[in-house]
């Protein structure tokens, strides 16, 4: 039997090395890299817990630039929901990474990166 954080071992996701676990209260996947070792990637605070208050870089671990509940800077969210044929079949891994790192990533790739042109902004 693997033993996590107190409240984390039920509806768990584990594959022996990584833990994926919705937190309700965090609404956002938190991650438990093998026993005991938790990193938030995402907070969240205000009187209805919806007020974005911290977002972390996975790659650098990077605090991005928060103000008044606004993402000030470029931050790549990724989400991947593995299904049949996969190793991780039935698990959802999130991630956030600073324009940084996304520079990083995506500038080694042997077929670049698709970019178009955004006509609105939400």
């Amino acid at each position: 039997m693997e033993y996590f954080p107190l409240g984390f071992q039920d509806d768990a996701a584990y594959n022996g090395e990584v833990t994926i676990k919705q937190n309700t209260t965090e609404r956002r996947n938190v991650v438990l890299f093998g026993k005991g070792m938790v990193m938030n990637m995402r907070k969240y605070a205000g009187a209805q817990n919806n007020e974005l208050a911290e977002i972390v870089c996975n790659q650098c671990g990077r605090q991005l630039k928060i103000k008044n509940g606004i993402l000030r800077e470029g931050c790549f969210e990724g989400t991947q929901k593995f299904g049949y044929f996969s190793n991780k079949d039935g698990q959802v891994e999130c991630f956030d990474l600073c324009e940084a790192c996304y520079r990083k990533l995506t500038k080694e790739f042997t077929i670049p990166v698709e970019v178009q042109e955004a006509t609105e902004y939400l």
